[in-house]
Formats: structure tokens, sequence, C-alpha cells
């Protein structure tokens, strides 16, 4: 982010606005990224604050509200929500800086309470004023909100219906070995108790996805790592297949790094706890 912003510093004294504008635009794609899940839809709400203010006015949580009424509405499921708080450049650095957190916690809690989501995961950002100045003090007083949703639609080739999510499972006792595609032994012994849950569980289609742990850009289709979370996906479709699920209902795929369970990991506990595999389930529309 600072390579960013001393870009920007440059181009800003040679008066190349036009440039300034297309890496500030850039500088917030890199910071959307994480936030991205790949083949996922995401859609971006902003909303602003009052001078000096870490509470919403009434206009700008309404906002949020229709946002929310329109996910449920869609039974779109939100798996994560990206908050980025903003100030303007009223105020010292640490002082913008505290009061852009303070207006991304706030989002954070109000949106707990409207979706009432315990599975639901926040990742917030405080930028303060490092983007302030391109635009009117009242445009820099905002926070980005970046909903993640989970794939809600897949394709019935069978008769051209579509089936809509129903359920999603974490299996968060199956874990892999770093970097290699096979489960750990414990992880072996836990695989015959979701082999019954799917056999008394009513669906149509079960999607399996895989994930990889990597803290930072997020992965491209083509990376070893990204085909590596495809493999451990696999891995678990196979063992259902073989323990007699049928296998005309089970897809898989890998999605990378996109969703961490646990950012910037430090242990091998929390590692573990991103090298894992998720199972959606859907019933037919």
């Amino acid at each position: 982010m600072n390579s960013c912003i001393s870009w920007v510093n440059h181009c800003w004294s040679w008066g190349r606005i036009s440039k300034v504008m297309a890496m500030l635009f850039a500088c917030l794609l890199i910071l959307g990224n994480r936030a991205r899940a790949q083949n996922e839809q995401s859609d971006t709400l902003l909303v602003f604050f009052e001078f000096d203010k870490s509470v919403l006015p009434q206009r700008e949580l309404s906002k949020i509200d229709e946002s929310v009424e329109t996910w449920q509405r869609l039974h779109r499921k939100v798996l994560e929500i990206s908050i980025i708080g903003y100030a303007d450049s009223s105020g010292t650095t640490g002082y913008n800086n505290s009061l852009s957190e303070a207006r991304a916690r706030y989002i954070e809690q109000y949106l707990s309470g409207q979706l009432r989501d315990s599975s639901l995961k926040f990742t917030l950002a405080a930028l303060g004023e490092s983007q302030s100045g391109y635009q009117s003090d009242s445009l820099d007083r905002k926070v980005a909100i970046i909903p993640r949703f989970a794939p809600r639609n897949l394709p019935d080739p069978a008769n051209g219906l579509s089936l809509v999510l129903d359920r999603i499972i974490e299996l968060s006792n199956i874990q892999f070995v770093e970097d290699r595609d096979y489960m750990t032994s414990q992880s072996l012994s836990a695989m015959p108790s979701y082999v019954v849950m799917l056999k008394g569980a009513k669906y149509d289609q079960v999607h399996i996805v895989g994930y990889y742990n990597l803290d930072g850009r997020v992965l491209k289709p083509t990376d070893p790592r990204f085909i590596l979370s495809g493999k451990r996906a696999k891995v678990v479709a196979d063992y259902f297949i073989e323990a007699g699920l049928d296998s005309s209902k089970i897809t898989y795929e890998g999605a990378g790094n996109s969703r961490m369970v646990v950012e910037s990991p430090r242990t091998v506990s929390q590692m573990r706890k991103n090298i894992r595999v998720e199972i959606f389930l859907y019933t037919k529309q």
C-alpha cells in the first residue's frame, strides 16, 4: 500500500492527474483482492459518515438494511464480509486511523446484529486518511462493505433445472497433510461419521470444495497450490463414492486460498484450519 501512495504522490507532483486516478483505482483493487473468491459474486456497498462520527445516520443505515433484506429474500448465503474504514484528512494521522477503525467496527457490530449468523466471518481494515484528498471530504468519511457469497446455483444437466443451496457442512475435523492431497490419520477415522450424515440427508447434489493455506494474494486457478485444493476435494469425493453414495450427485472443485479461516496463521494448528474441505448440499428449485 505504501508503494501505491508513493507512486500517487510522485504523479501528483508532476500534474499527471489521470495517472493518479488510475493508480488509485489499482490500489483499491489490491485491497479488494483478499475479499474476492474465485467465481463467486461480490457486491460492494459504500456508506458515509458525518464529520468526526463513528455512528451512521439513519439514512445510511437504511442502505445496509435494504442490502441485508435483498440477500435474505434471494436466499444468498453470506460467507464473509470485508469491511474497510476510511477517514478524511482532518485531524492527525493517528486519530484518523483510530476513527476509521471505529467506523469499521461499528459496521461489523451492526451487521452481526442484522444477520445473526455465528458462522459468518468478518475481515476488518482501517486505512485512515491514506486515500483522502482525491474527492470531497464528505466522500472520504466512508466504509466499504464487501460481502462474499456461497455458490448459490448449480446447473442440473439432467433436466436443465437449477439447484439451490440448502446447507453448508464444514468438515472442521477433516484436515490434510501440508502440501499433500491426503488426509491425516485422525481425519480418516472421522470420515465415516460424515458418510452416515450424508446418507441420512435430503439433497439432489453434493458439491465439495477444497481449500489451501496461503496468507497473501489470491491464488490463480493455474497455480499448483490452487490445483492441490481441487485434489483435496476429489479425495473426499472419492471416499464418499467408495462408501456407497451416488456418484452422479457428487461434484467437486478447488477454491485455493479464497476463504481463509485464520488470517495470517502463525501456528501449525492455525494453518491446518485453512487446509480443509467444505460440503455444499443443493436441492432442486
